[in-house]
């Protein structure tokens, strides 16, 4: 419903597994998950990604606009397998990790940027302020009041460093948003 009514999203990591079709586990069990983004989140035996990584957007994104960056970092034991390779078109390009490579990832659609960046908001102010201006673009930025705002982590530095920011109402990984301002 949030992805519907155009609540801006931003899933990390976790919020992407869950927001993808399917996870499947170690042993290859597929279990269905909630479809708003068209692949399957892999789980393999060995760590994929780590590190602190710069991310560029390929595409205006709920977090920053075409051709903005901003940094987070990745950990994470699982792959994506597009359902549907014509939906494969990446959101962000990455730069850094333990490798230091250059590789794309993520998705976005509309108001759903799902990645496994995990983004310290406090470090990136530009983001924060993007994200809040698409939520009310009708108002300036410190006039703006209860901006509805989803964010779905699989981790706390979303929530410490949200905090900086915005009012936190959690219930598990669910961020729900309103601004300190």
């Amino acid at each position: 419903q949030a992805f519907i009514s155009g609540m801006p999203i931003y899933a990390e990591c976790g919020g992407l597994m869950y927001l993808c079709e399917g996870i499947r586990d170690f042993e290859g069990n597929r279990y269905e998950t909630v479809g708003l983004v068209p692949a399957d989140c892999v789980m393999q035996q060995k760590l994929q990604k780590v590190g602190y990584v710069t991310a560029t957007a390929l595409v205006d994104t709920v977090v920053a606009k075409k051709g903005e960056s901003f940094r987070g970092h990745e950990f994470h034991f699982s792959t994506m397998e597009w359902r549907n390779p014509e939906a494969a078109i990446p959101a962000l390009s990455f730069t850094g990790g333990r490798r230091n490579e250059t590789y794309t990832g993520g998705y976005c659609n509309g108001n759903l940027l799902a990645s496994y960046l995990h983004m310290n908001f406090a470090g990136n102010e530009a983001a924060v302020k993007h994200f809040i201006d698409i939520t009310f673009p009708e108002e300036p930025f410190f006039n703006k009041r209860f901006p509805p705002a989803l964010i779905i982590s699989s981790g706390y530095s979303a929530i410490i460093s949200s905090s900086t920011f915005f009012s936190v109402k959690s219930s598990f990984n669910f961020i729900f948003l309103t601004p300190n301002i």
